[in-house]
C-alpha cells in the first residue's frame, strides 16, 4: 500500500503545486519553476524505477514519452507557432452579440481544425476585441469551455478523446452523427448563459461599448496550408512520419515567417514562445506523473466494471459512464480517460450500435474536460497566451468553480433532454 502512495504522490504534487504556487508563492513559481517540475519529475521516474518491476518502468515511461508526451507536444508546439504567424486582425465593437458570434464561429470551427487549432487562432483575437472591458477573465472561461473543448465534439479531428475513438474503430461520421445534438445543446446553453451573465457584467459596470466598423484582415494566409497539413497528418499511422510532418509544418511556418517579414519592413509578426514554453514543461511533469495513476487505472478495469454494474441498478448506463468518463477526464488527460472507459464499456462495433453509451463517454471526455486547466491541453494554453496579454486569468481553483457553475448545470439539463428525446 506504502508504495502505491508513493507512486501517486508526484502526481498530485504537481497538481496541488500548478494550482497552489502560482497564487501563493508567485516569485518563487515564476523564478524556479522550470527547476521545481524537473526535480518532481525526476523523483516520480525513481519512484517508478524503485517500485515498478523492470518490464512495466520500460512499458510505462516508453509509452508516455514516445507515445504521448512526443507526439502531443510536437503537435501543440507547431499548430502555436503556425497559428501565432496567422495574424487575423479583427475590428469590431465588443458588444455581447459580437463576442456571442464570435464564440459560436470558434465552437463551429473547433471541430474542422480541432480545439487547439481554434484556440490558437482565435485567442488573441478575442482578448484584443474586449481589451478595453479592462479584466476579462470571465470572458475567457466561456472562450475556453466553448472553443477549447464543448466546439469539437462534431468530429474525430475535433478533440483527442474522439480521435481515440477512431483509432479504435469508430467510424469517422458516427460521431457527427451521432452527437450533433449534444454539440448543439452545449453551445445554445452555454451561450445563453454568456449572453446573460455578459449582459449584467455591462449594467453592473456601467460600459459603454466602442463604436469600430467591422472588419478582418488576414496576414500570414499561406500557413493555412501548413494548417491542412498538419490536420491531415492526423491519419498517417506511422507515428515517426507524422512528428516529422508536423515539425517540418511548424519549420516552414518559422522560415517563411522570417522571409516574408525581411521583404516587408512592415510586417512585424513575432513569436512570444513563454506561453508554449510554459505548457511543454508542465505538461511534461503532467505525462510522467500521471503514468503511474493511469497505470492503475487499467489494472483495475473489472473492478471498475462492478462499480459500474452495481451503480447501474440505481442510475442508467449511459448517465454513468458520461459523469465518471467526465470526472476522470477533467483531473486527468481525457484522451486516455475516454480509452479507459470505452474498453470497459466494450467494443466500437457493440458500442455504436447500442449508440447511447458511446455518446456517453464521447460527450463527458470532451465536456469535462473544460472543467480545469489541465483537463486539455488548449485550456492551459489559452491560459498562458492570456496571461501573456495582461489578462488576470483565475486561479485554478477558482476557474474550477465557475466552469463547473457554467457546465454541470447545462450537463444535467441536456442530458435529461437527451435521454428524454432519444
Amino acid at each position: 500500500m506504502m508504495k502505491e502512495i508513493l507512486l501517486y504522490i508526484p502526481f498530485l504534487v504537481v497538481l496541488l503545486s500548478l494550482s497552489l504556487l502560482p497564487l501563493v508563492a508567485a516569485r518563487f513559481w515564476h523564478k524556479y519553476m522550470v527547476c521545481y517540475l524537473l526535480v518532481i519529475t525526476c523523483i516520480s521516474v525513481v519512484c517508478d524505477l524503485i517500485f515498478l518491476d523492470v518490464d512495466q518502468f520500460k512499458h510505462l515511461i516508453h509509452h508516455a514519452l514516445l507515445y504521448e508526451y512526443i507526439p502531443f507536444i510536437c503537435t501543440i508546439s507547431s499548430l502555436y507557432i503556425i497559428s501565432c504567424n496567422i495574424n487575423i486582425n479583427i475590428q469590431m465593437s465588443d458588444t455581447t452579440r459580437n463576442n456571442s458570434i464570435l464564440l459560436f464561429i470558434g465552437g463551429c470551427l473547433s471541430s474542422i481544425i480541432g480545439t487547439t487549432g481554434a484556440s490558437m487562432l482565435l485567442a488573441k483575437p478575442f482578448i484584443k476585441i474586449n481589451e478595453n472591458r479592462g479584466n476579462i477573465a470571465y470572458m475567457m472561461v466561456f472562450f475556453i469551455v466553448i472553443v477549447s473543448n464543448i466546439g469539437g465534439l462534431l468530429t474525430p479531428l475535433g478533440d483527442p478523446p474522439l480521435f481515440v475513438g477512431y483509432l479504435n474503430g469508430v467510424s469517422f461520421f458516427w460521431v457527427t452523427k451521432n452527437l450533433f445534438l449534444t454539440w448543439l445543446l452545449y453551445i445554445v446553453f452555454i451561450l445563453f448563459i454568456f449572453y446573460v451573465y455578459d449582459k449584467i457584467y455591462i449594467v453592473k459596470h456601467n460600459y459603454t461599448h466602442r463604436n469600430t466598423q467591422t472588419s478582418i484582415a488576414i496576414s500570414g494566409s499561406h500557413n493555412f496550408f501548413l494548417l491542412a497539413v498538419i490536420i491531415v497528418s492526423i491519419f498517417v499511422k506511422n507515428q515517426v512520419v507524422k512528428n516529422v510532418i508536423v515539425l517540418a509544418s511548424g519549420l516552414t511556418s518559422i522560415l517563411t515567417a522570417k522571409f516574408i517579414n525581411k521583404s516587408n519592413s512592415n510586417l512585424s509578426n513575432k513569436i512570444e514562445y513563454g506561453p508554449i514554453k510554459e505548457v511543454i514543461l508542465a505538461f511534461l511533469a503532467i505525462f510522467i506523473t500521471i503514468a503511474p495513476v493511469m497505470l492503475l487505472l487499467y489494472n483495475n478495469q473489472e473492478y471498475i466494471s462492478s462499480i459500474v454494474r452495481s451503480i447501474s441498478q440505481y442510475v442508467s448506463l449511459p448517465n454513468i459512464y458520461y459523469w465518471m468518463c467526465g470526472l476522470v477526464s477533467s483531473v486527468l488527460d481525457n484522451a486516455p480517460s475516454y480509452l479507459l472507459f470505452f474498453n470497459i464499456a466494450g467494443d466500437a462495433e457493440s458500442l455504436m450500435m447500442s449508440k447511447h453509451i458511446l455518446v456517453a463517454i464521447s460527450s463527458g471526455a470532451v465536456v469535462m474536460g473544460s472543467l480545469t486547466y489541465i483537463g486539455n491541453a488548449p485550456n492551459m494554453l489559452v491560459k498562458s497566451i492570456a496571461q501573456s496579454m495582461g489578462v488576470k486569468m483565475h486561479g485554478f481553483f477558482s476557474y474550477i468553480f465557475i466552469a463547473c457553475a457554467i457546465v454541470i448545470p447545462s450537463a444535467f439539463c441536456i442530458n435529461y433532454i437527451i435521454n428524454t428525446c432519444t
